[in-house]
């Protein structure tokens, strides 16, 4: 009986220690690979169909296109293209055209980069111009994620007052769950 306890523990423990050793991928250093893509969600109040086009800061220039999924989501390898990044998203919303743009650095690599009429602002303020020229332009080499960061935390301090106004001029008594009015807001303000 005894012999028998000290087999079943023996298995035991060459079983755990199997477990333990496959887990650990069997040796080899225990380093996560790399980031090499930038994903995120491109709408306009709803998910863009079409594609999105990454433009990197190399000379000249590298772009990728990918087409964007049913509900908005796209992921593109930049893993031989140099940031910082604009990013492009054409496609239809309701049957009508859109043409939005977004940026990111290559901090933004194995991140989110979303592209709605807000990061379009946002870059258009930070180019002087309309996102469009800056994406043909190819002059963003010298974007930083500074400079994003201070235009978007702008834009939501000017658009914050007006939301919550919004939203306190809607009547108590229209509190419905089914009924009441309500803002659609697909994505939070984090631009």
């Amino acid at each position: 009986m005894r012999k028998t306890w000290q087999v079943v523990k023996m298995f035991i423990l060459a079983g755990a220690s199997a477990l333990i050793l496959a887990a650990c991928g069997g040796g080899g250093g225990g380093t996560t690979p790399a980031a090499t893509t930038i994903s995120g969600t491109a709408a306009a109040g709803a998910p863009i169909i079409g594609s999105v086009t990454i433009k990197d800061s190399s000379t000249p220039a590298k772009t990728k296109t990918v087409t964007i999924a049913a509900d908005g989501k796209y992921t593109v390898d930049v893993s031989d293209m140099t940031g910082p990044f604009m990013v492009r998203a054409d496609g239809y919303v309701g049957g009508n055209e859109y043409h939005l743009y977004s940026a990111g650095t290559t901090a933004d690599v194995g991140g989110t980069i979303n592209v709605t009429p807000l990061t379009d602002l946002i870059v258009a303020n930070i180019a002087n111009t309309v996102a469009s020229n800056y994406f043909e332009s190819g002059n963003f080499s010298n974007l930083t994620a500074t400079e994003l960061k201070t235009e978007s935390d702008a834009l939501k301090a000017k658009l914050l007052p007006v939301l919550q106004a919004v939203a306190s001029a809607i009547p108590s008594t229209s509190c419905g769950v089914r009924s009441a009015p309500i803002i659609a807001v697909s994505m939070p303000l984090s631009m």
